[in-house]
């Protein structure tokens, strides 16, 4: 099958880049040195951070959202994932919003391997699902 994708790759990228660099992300703190005598904390750039993205298509208009009020029609959209360091934010299409985000320190073993499995396989769980999957809640 064979769909059309929604949203610019720019506009995915773009957005999903400045949410997590402006407010997903956790500040990268710089402790003090000999040259610096206090401790600076700053918000990460771009330049901080790996992107990954790839075309995803999900059952409904929600994306991965869960939003109540959803199209029924298959919509395929660029899943956008934004890593620094081990915290990861997960976006879905051109929106911004951050889907979900954690660290990959505090994730349980078996949660790691179900996030491994499906990262690797290009399809992530929407919000619903992932709370069952990586992140162990109901």
């Amino acid at each position: 099958m064979s769909y059309e994708i929604s949203g610019s790759p720019f506009d995915a990228i773009h957005a999903a880049l400045s949410a997590a660099c402006s407010r997903d992300l956790p500040n990268i703190v710089y402790p003090p040195s000999r040259y610096n005598k206090i401790e600076r904390i700053v918000r990460p750039t771009p330049h901080d951070c790996t992107v990954y993205m790839w075309p995803q298509t999900w059952p409904d208009t929600a994306l991965g959202y869960d939003d109540q009020i959803a199209g029924q029609a298959f919509t395929t959209a660029y899943t956008v994932v934004i890593m620094r360091k081990g915290n990861y934010c997960v976006y879905f299409g051109t929106r911004g919003q951050c889907a979900y985000a954690f660290d990959r320190n505090d994730l349980k073993m078996e949660n790691l391997k179900n996030w491994d499995e499906d990262f690797c396989m290009r399809d992530l769980a929407s919000v619903r699902e992932s709370k069952k999957r990586y992140f162990n809640e109901n």
